[in-house]
C-alpha cells in the first residue's frame, strides 16, 4: 500500500514448518517471537532487494559477527549447516505428515517436534555443536528417510 513502511530482518532464515510453536520461558508480552525460528545467517555480505511500483532497488548489507561471542568461523559454519539441515528436516516431516493423513501422521509429528527441540539447542548456543548433537541429527535424518520409504 502507499505510504511509509519499515522492514526489520532478524538475521534468520525463514522459520521451519511445524504444528507446535511455543514461546520461550523468557518471553516478553507482545515482543517475543515464537520458536522454533529459522537458523541464524552466517556473517558475510548479503544483497537487499526492494521491488515497489515497478522499480527495483538493491543495496549491499554486511552482517558482522557479534563481538561478544567468541566462536571460530569453522565452528559457526558447522552450527549453521546443522541448523539448516534440521530446518529442512522439519519442513520435510511437516509436508509428509500432511500427506500421511490423520491416522498415519503421528511419527512425522513426533520427528518434527524432536527436530524443533534440537534446533533450538544447537542454534541457541555460542559454541560448536557437540558430537551428541551431530549424532542426533543423523539419527533423525535416518528415521525420516525410513518413514518416507514406508509410505
Amino acid at each position: 500500500a502507499a505510504g511509509m513502511h519499515r522492514f526489520v530482518w532478524d538475521l534468520r532464515e525463514p522459520d521451519p514448518q511445524t504444528d507446535s510453536q511455543d514461546l520461550p520461558i523468557s518471553a516478553i508480552p507482545h515482543d517475543t517471537p515464537r520458536v522454533p525460528q529459522g537458523p541464524l545467517v552466517l556473517p558475510g555480505r548479503y544483497t537487499v532487494r526492494l521491488d515497489a511500483d515497478g522499480h527495483t532497488m538493491e543495496r549491499n548489507l554486511a552482517v558482522a559477527m557479534d563481538p561478544r561471542v567468541s566462536i571460530s568461523s569453522s565452528a559457526l559454519e558447522q552450527q549453521y549447516l546443522l541448523s539448516a539441515q534440521l530446518a529442512s528436516l522439519m519442513d520435510r516431516s511437516f509436508a509428509d505428515a500432511a500427506k500421511a493423513g490423520e491416522k498415519a501422521r503421528t511419527p512425522f509429528d513426533a520427528l518434527n517436534g524432536a527436530a524443533a527441540s534440537l534446533l533450538d539447542t544447537i542454534d541457541g548456543a555460542d559454541a560448536p555443536p557437540t558430537a551428541q548433537a551431530v549424532a542426533a541429527v543423523a539419527a533423525l535424518s535416518a528415521r525420516l528417510a525410513e518413514l518416507e520409504a514406508k509410505r
